[in-house]
């Protein structure tokens, strides 16, 4: 289980360059690109589940984990050390590999159109946080006991073209970090 407390902006349209270019800062970043596929549940907004797909080397995307996520506490919307706003969510996910159910997993997203396709394009800066509060950039696989994540993504969903802009805390860094902006200054 990974814990996170999470700020997540949804805009219609496609990602700007100049928006792509203040989140490299310079740096030469390859965008991960998937086919996401998540479990339609109307009336129910605590739980996500999503079928994460991730391409392999023969450039076949197959589902690479099933992931569940709970949300805990909703602190609605919040102003940030920058005078940005929204919704804050303390969330905890579960993700479990799915690459022996290749079978099953296609079944379930070529069903009765429960499952929702969304087409990601998507960048991930990661940063670790030690116990004297030194920060360092950490590649996004990195599994960090503590630090903070930024993520940049278009989406496509039934042909409409979207961003996904996402502030992560992981770890034990708390709610008051991402509203004073503490977790980001260094």
């Amino acid at each position: 289980m990974q814990p996170s407390m999470e700020i997540r902006w949804f805009i219609e349209g496609e990602i700007p360059m100049t928006t792509k270019d203040w989140f490299h800062q310079g740096r030469t970043e390859q965008a991960e690109v998937r086919e996401d596929w998540y479990l339609s549940l109307p009336n129910m907004t605590d739980v996500g589940i999503k079928i994460r797909g991730g391409e392999t080397e023969d450039g076949q995307m197959p589902p690479s984990k099933i992931e569940v996520k709970k949300r805990i506490l909703d602190q609605g919307m919040q102003t940030l050390a920058d005078g940005s706003a929204g919704q804050v969510e303390q969330r905890f996910k579960w993700s479990f590999k799915a690459a022996d159910q290749k079978d099953i997993m296609k079944e379930m997203t070529q069903s009765d159109g429960q499952w929702i396709s969304v087409g990601k394009e998507r960048w991930l800066r990661k940063y670790a946080v030690n116990e004297e509060g030194s920060v360092q950039f950490v590649s996004p696989g990195t599994t960090v006991a503590q630090g903070c994540s930024l993520e940049l993504t278009g989406i496509q969903v039934v042909g409409n073209l979207g961003i996904v802009s996402a502030l992560k805390l992981l770890g034990r860094l708390r709610r008051s970090n991402i509203i004073s902006g503490k977790s980001l200054k260094k």
